[in-house]
Parts: C-alpha cells; sequence; structure tokens
C-alpha cells in the first residue's frame, strides 16, 4: 500500500486485495470534513472579534 490513491487502487486491482483499500477513500473526506467543522466553530468564535479578521472574507 501507498500514499497515492491511484497507485493503491491499481496494485488493489492486480493483487485482487480490497481488504484495506476502503481506508484510502473515506479518510480524505472524514479529514475533510473534520476541517471544515473546526473552521467552522474557529469562524464563529472570532467572528466578532479583531484578531480574527483574517478569518472571515467578504
Amino acid at each position: 500500500m501507498s500514499m497515492n490513491h491511484t497507485r493503491t487502487f491499481a496494485s488493489a486491482i492486480v493483487a485482487v486485495n480490497w481488504k484495506d483499500f476502503w481506508l484510502y477513500c473515506t479518510t480524505p473526506l472524514l479529514g475533510m470534513l473534520f476541517g471544515k467543522f473546526i473552521f467552522r466553530k474557529m469562524k464563529d468564535k472570532f467572528k466578532n472579534n479583531a484578531d480574527g479578521a483574517l478569518l472571515v472574507h467578504k
């Protein structure tokens, strides 16, 4: 297994080994959703604060 999704997918096809492939598909999506959650919490926390002005762009 590798960190590159395409390389992992190609080796899984050749080896017919799909045991841990779901991790390579789901963890980037979970990380993206977690990052979105944290960003929104930070944005709400600093919305009316001058220190957080860089977090809110219009």
